[in-house]
């Protein structure tokens, strides 16, 4: 009987130790695939964080790379922007040496000039008109001397500054504004052989005073009149020699009037001989409508 008991005992702890053993196994299982899920997860997890970083990693290069070439373009635009800024500059610069060549085109055509007989002597002793002309342009500077064929001292150049001084003083202007050229050229005889004669002193600086406010202002000069005489920086007519000469080549030409200096006292039939003191008298007596 006691040994009945024993065995159902030990039958009913083997049968509580099977559930146990089965209840632990069925949790061990459980856990252990749990586990394996987990660590699935997990293998998938670090697979997505790896592809994830390397995501990361390709986008930072890809962004290094962007900024390079932003910082590439950011140069090229920086050249292209100096480069814009050299063209401009030598725009301006073309812009502004066509208008410098517009305006000295304008200029050239601004030319004035004026046609001056001047009575001279030659080596002979005897009087001669020397052709000359006088060119003023308005914007350029300088004064020139062109004497062709003629034997020329440092008189005549001499009296040619003085006019362009005076002349400046009596029209208000600069010499600095304008540019003068005297043109003084080779008398001729009827033949039209030159003829010999120096032209020296400064006896012609009157007439080329008078020539040049012509030119400048416009007035006529009159054609039958001429002068002879220094021009002084105070405006006044200096003393000449060979007047007598001079007279006789201009009456000649067909002159009925010589201006001289005030302290001539001459007599020369067939042309009248005028005294004047200031060139301002000389500019009333040759120029039409000047006053």
């Amino acid at each position: 009987m006691h040994r009945n008991k024993l065995i159902i005992a030990l039958i009913a702890l083997l049968a509580v130790t099977s559930a146990i053993f089965a209840y632990s196994f069925y949790l061990n299982t459980k856990y252990n695939r749990e586990i394996e899920t987990l660590q699935s997860e997990n293998l998938a997890i670090r697979s997505e964080n790896q592809a994830l970083l390397e995501n990361i990693t390709h986008l930072k290069n890809e962004t290094i790379e962007l900024r390079d070439q932003i910082a590439k373009l950011g140069n090229q635009v920086n050249e292209l922007k100096d480069a814009n800024e050299r063209l401009e500059f030598k725009l301006k610069k073309t812009e502004e040496t066509a208008l410098d060549l517009l305006r000295e085109v304008q200029t050239l055509k601004e030319v004035k000039s004026t046609s001056i007989e001047l009575p001279a002597v030659n080596p002979w002793g005897e009087g001669i008109m020397i052709p000359t002309n006088v060119f003023v342009t308005h914007g350029l500077s300088g004064t020139y001397f062109e004497i062709s064929e003629v034997l020329s001292g440092v008189g005549a150049e001499k009296a040619g500054m003085k006019a362009v001084k005076v002349v400046c003083e009596i029209l208000k202007t600069s010499p600095s504004k304008h540019q003068f050229l005297f043109k003084i050229r080779e008398p001729r005889n009827i033949e039209g052989m030159i003829l010999p004669v120096v032209v020296d002193g400064e006896s012609g600086g009157a007439g080329l005073t008078v020539a040049l406010i012509s030119a400048m202002g416009g007035y006529t000069l009159r054609s039958n009149i001429t002068i002879t005489g220094t021009i002084e920086l105070d405006h006044s007519i200096g003393p000449v020699g060979g007047v007598n000469q001079k007279a006789i080549a201009a009456r000649n030409e067909g002159y009925r009037v010589l201006l001289v200096p005030s302290d001539v006292r001459l007599a020369v039939p067939g042309i009248e001989i005028a005294p004047i003191s200031k060139i301002e008298d000389a500019l009333k007596i040759m120029l039409v409508g000047y006053s």
